[in-house]
Formats: C-alpha cells, sequence, structure tokens
C-alpha cells in the first residue's frame, strides 16, 4: 500500500463518515481520531455507520485542546494505530475532519508513487519567513505556557507578559532547530517510524508540551532530523486570515478549489452539498489544471480577506469603526449629488427636484444651525439626528452614513461653502461625488441682505470670494477623483437648463427633455450695480488670475459628470 490516512475530527461526524469511507475505498487505510470531548453517542454512531468498512480504524480518544500538546498527541496515537495494523505504508497523509480531496484519488496516489522518497510537509526557521500571521513566533519556543489561550486569555497574555518583562528563555534541545508549518502534512512511515523511536523522543515531547501550539511545530521540527529529503509544502490548502482563524471554504468555491495545486483543502464548510456531492465523487474525470482559474481564486480569497480587514467602502457598523487600520476612512458607498449654490438661484429646488425625477432632495445638511431634512424633519434618512453638535463630532461619518441610507437611489443634499469647511475637503477628496457649482452665486444671498455695513460686506465677500477659488481649485486638479461641473453664475441666469439638465440627466439616466420647465428663480435685480460696489471697494472677482478660467472647461466638465 502506498497511503494512508489519519484524520482528526470533533464535529460534523456524518460528513467526517463521508470522508473516510470515500478515502478508505479508493485510495487507502483510514485511522480516525475523535475528540474525546465529542459526545460518546455521537462517536458510537459513527463507529456504527461506517463499520462495514475493514480499513477504517479508530484510534485512542485524546481530549485535545487548542493550541495545547493534546493534539500533537492525538497524531501520535493515530499514526501509531495505523502503522501497527498497516506496516507496509509508503506514506501517511494527516487531514482533519472538514477537509475534501480536490483532485481525484488516484491521482493524489499516483503522484505519491511517483515520489515515494520525499516527505511532504511545510517547515520553515521560525522567524525567518514570517509564516506566523497573528500571535507569537520566536517565543512558542521561549517562553512557557501554563495557560490555554481560549479558555483562560487573561492568565495567558498576564503570564506572557511577566516572562517577557523578567526576561525568561527556554533553551531548545541541543541539536534542535525550531520549525514551523501547517499542521496537515504528507510524511513516509519511515520518517514517522523514526521520530516515534527517537532515543530523545522524551526530551522533545517534555519540550514540546511546554511550547505554544506545538501541533504547528512538533513534526515540522523532528521531520529534519530524520527525513532523507523534504519538499517543503503542503498538499493540502489551507489560508488563514490576519487573524490567524482559518478561512472557510463554501460552495462557490468548487472551480478554484480543482485548479489549486494542492490535492486536498480544508475548512470546508459543512452545508456545503455541493463542494461535498462533487469532490467525493471518485467517478469524476481528473480535468488538467487551468492556472488561470488557480490564480483568480486566489485573488479572490486575498480580496475578500482585505475586505474582511478594511472594511467595505461606505459602510460603518458598531463592529468596524474608522480606526488608525482603515483603509477607506472617508470614502461613501454610492455616487452622490452635491449642489452648490443652485438654492441661491432657484426657488423650491427639492420640490421640483421630486417632481421632475421622483428623488427625494436634502437641504442644506450641513447648514451651522443643523441638518435640513425634507420638511425640517428632526431625523432624516438612517435615523441621523439634525442636531449639529452630534452631526458636527464626526461630519465624515454623518455622510457617510446620509448616502448609505440612501443608497439604492441617487443621494441628493444642498451645500454651502460656509456650511464647514471640513465637509468641503472630504467632498473635495471623494470619488463618489458629483458636484453641480453655480460659480459667484453667493452674491445673490449677499445682495439680499438688508441694510449692510459696507466694511462688513467687503470683506464678507473676500471671504466667501476665497473660499470659493480654494474649493474649486480643489475640485478642478488633476488628481481630485470628485466629478464636477462647475458653471458662471450669468451662464445659469441665461439658460436654467444649463445646470438643471444634469441634474435630471443623472437621476433618471436620461437626457432632460427640452420642455422642461425650471422651478421659478430668485430675480437677481441689482446684481449688476452690485458687483461695481464691490469692486469698487477692492474686491477682485476674476478667476482667470489664479488659473481659474473655466470658459473651456464646461463640456469636458459635463461629459465627465454624466459618465
Amino acid at each position: 500500500m502506498s497511503v494512508g490516512f489519519s484524520i482528526l475530527a470533533h464535529r460534523d461526524l456524518v460528513r467526517v463518515a463521508k470522508l473516510a469511507a470515500t478515502l478508505a475505498k479508493s485510495a487507502g487505510p483510514v485511522v480516525l481520531h475523535v475528540d474525546a470531548a465529542t459526545p460518546q453517542v455521537e462517536f458510537d454512531r459513527l463507529r456504527a455507520t461506517l463499520s462495514a468498512h475493514e480499513n477504517i480504524l479508530f484510534s485512542p480518544r485524546v481530549r485535545a485542546a487548542w493550541g495545547e500538546f493534546s493534539l500533537v498527541e492525538a497524531q501520535i496515537a493515530a499514526v501509531q494505530t495505523l502503522l501497527a495494523r498497516y506496516p507496509a505504508l509508503g506514506h501517511i497523509c494527516q487531514l482533519s475532519g472538514d477537509s475534501l480531496p480536490t483532485r481525484p484519488l488516484a491521482e493524489f496516489v499516483a503522484f505519491l508513487d511517483a515520489h515515494p522518497d520525499t516527505d511532504f510537509i511545510e517547515s520553515v526557521t521560525a522567524g525567518a519567513a514570517h509564516w506566523i500571521k497573528g500571535g507569537l513566533e520566536h517565543e512558542r519556543f521561549t517562553l512557557y505556557f501554563p495557560f490555554n489561550w481560549k479558555k483562560r486569555r487573561r492568565l495567558f497574555d498576564m503570564s506572557v507578559a511577566l516572562q517577557r518583562r523578567f526576561g525568561v528563555k527556554r533553551k531548545l534541545p541541543e541539536g534542535m532547530v525550531a520549525h514551523i508549518g501547517a499542521q496537515w502534512w504528507v510524511l513516509r512511515s519511515a520518517t514517522l517510524r523514526a521520530i516515534l523511536s527517537d532515543p530523545r523522543r522524551a526530551e522533545y515531547d517534555a519540550f514540546f508540551k511546554r511550547s505554544w501550539i506545538p501541533d504547528e511545530s512538533y513534526f515540522q521540527t523532528l521531520a529534519r532530523q530524520h527525513s532523507q529529503k523534504i519538499e517543503s509544502r503542503a498538499l493540502c490548502y489551507a489560508r488563514f486570515d490576519y487573524e490567524g482563524k482559518p478561512v472557510v471554504l463554501y460552495d462557490d468555491h468548487l472551480a478554484g478549489l480543482q485548479n489549486l495545486d494542492s490535492y486536498f483543502a480544508r475548512k470546508i464548510w459543512a452545508g456545503a452539498d455541493a463542494l461535498y456531492t462533487h469532490l467525493l465523487d471518485q467517478t469524476r474525470p481528473a480535468l488538467p489544471r487551468q492556472p488561470a482559474q488557480r490564480e483568480a481564486f486566489l485573488r479572490h480569497v486575498a480580496t475578500v480577506e482585505r475586505r474582511r480587514l478594511e472594511g467595505r467602502r461606505g459602510l460603518m457598523m458598531q463592529a468596524r469603526h474608522v480606526g488608525p487600520r482603515a483603509r477607506y476612512t472617508r470614502d461613501t458607498a454610492v455616487p452622490y449629488l452635491v449642489l452648490q449654490g443652485l438654492d441661491s438661484v432657484f426657488e423650491d429646488l427639492q420640490p421640483w427636484i421630486l417632481d421632475q425625477t421622483g428623488q427625494r432632495a436634502m437641504g442644506r445638511i450641513f447648514h451651522p444651525k443643523g441638518a435640513l431634512f425634507e420638511n425640517d424633519q428632526p431625523v432624516g434618512p438612517g435615523g441621523l439626528t439634525a442636531l449639529s453638535v452630534v452631526r458636527d463630532y464626526r461630519p465624515a461619518e454623518f455622510l457617510r452614513n446620509f448616502v448609505w441610507a440612501q443608497r439604492d437611489g441617487l443621494p441628493i443634499f444642498a451645500h454651502d461653502l460656509s456650511d464647514n469647511n471640513k465637509v468641503a475637503r472630504i467632498i473635495e477628496a471623494d470619488p463618489n461625488a458629483r458636484i453641480l457649482h453655480v460659480r459667484s452665486a453667493w452674491l445673490l444671498d449677499m445682495m439680499r441682505q438688508p441694510n449692510p455695513d459696507p466694511v462688513a460686506l467687503r470683506d464678507q465677500a473676500a471671504t466667501a470670494l476665497a473660499r470659493e477659488k480654494q474649493h474649486l481649485a480643489n475640485v478642478l486638479r488633476e488628481s481630485s477623483p470628485a466629478r464636477a461641473l462647475i458653471l458662471p453664475l450669468g451662464h445659469v441666469l441665461a439658460n436654467p437648463m444649463n445646470i438643471l439638465g444634469p441634474v435630471v440627466q443623472l437621476v433618471t439616466h436620461q437626457p432632460a427633455p427640452q420642455t422642461l420647465q425650471p422651478p421659478p428663480m430668485r430675480m437677481p435685480e441689482g446684481l449688476g450695480q452690485f458687483i461695481t460696489q464691490l469692486k469698487n471697494a477692492g474686491v477682485n472677482l476674476t478667476y482667470s488670475d489664479d488659473g481659474l478660467d473655466l470658459r473651456s472647461d464646461a463640456k469636458r466638465q459635463r461629459a465627465r459628470l454624466l459618465a
């Protein structure tokens, strides 16, 4: 016989039974170690299910605890049971109960027959290859671990901290070089016998009993002392996330799994019926591996892991709050429309947008006195409060939540550059922002002020102009991800549809009808005289001197906005 299988199981024993039966029928003998913590009634049911298979054995049961030497003891018990019954085995393959063959088992057996002198075990020097994704590495072997990490986490951490403080450092057995790797290996029976019969085994076992997660280092280290030839790779695919937890595999991973370089994979979800049905079917043809599908699968898994770590753009929740590790600290979920200056030109703009598009539009949600939701409601979309003190505590998150709550449509709100300087910077850096800006619309609001003080008016105009110039410069930068259409006030007054047409088109995804009537305009009587007054007071209202001559940019801006 060329290969036998050792399976560590503790749950989902119905699935384990199907795996063991398939391996025993199509590849070689199987030994099952069922955790002593598994209820006896489930264990008895498993034995009864597999009783017809003479080449399926059961090893003495050990109560195995994660991170402790008991897992190694379970492996040793299983290997000894298998070797005692089948001494002529060439290799033994260590699997978990939630593993499945990704390739036909005949292909796996043929592969091992072609490599009779090779041990396949991931085995890298501790600290050299950064194999560990989370937790300790070198200190696995130099510190003592009297407490279980899962059950007594606080004591575990305190113990590690104290040992570090007092410089505790255990010595490795003489001649040993610590190695780390995946628990799932394929070792020659000769190598395993050499490990288990080593004259210094008692010394080695005593050392690893004080180590952390020895199932990832015991065989990985000792195989280096007894193997004639090691290929440092696992033939069972298993990926771990940034916390060191195994990635669970589902039915939609089928195509990718069959194209991996490995012959097995874990951790398979117990409910993945399609995976169990297809991968345990040994009548399926051995199709050639497709490297392109393998790479696509690996990229997909990496993307999912990154998404889990960084979060989804625009989505906020209690379990994933913006912090120093967040990549997308200001990004929103979907495109949204920002109307700047349109409220100064048109009356009843929000009702008009609702009538023409069916989309609700909000007022100035960042107004200094509080968010102006529809009909001045105190609570807006997504349960957001209109209170400025709450909103301004984290304006970026307020915007993100506002957009997320209306992600099924096109979120629309008005914004004035005097509302909140931080909000302007957020919008300018957001690729989802769609900005419609009426340049110099602030003049209309300013000229309507009753009996303004000339000096105060001049200073106010100068401040508004500087603020607008800065905003437009930021939006028009080549590197700015925001999309904008910026039109001079005169162009909008001459033809309101120049700015209203894009509003309709962005919402409906259809060009605005030529017969569309704009909402009533706020008549700018005396605008020319007011502009002259400001100029005479020393306010320079031109933009070309600052590199913001927008006369030739309107067509390009419109095309990019509507793309």
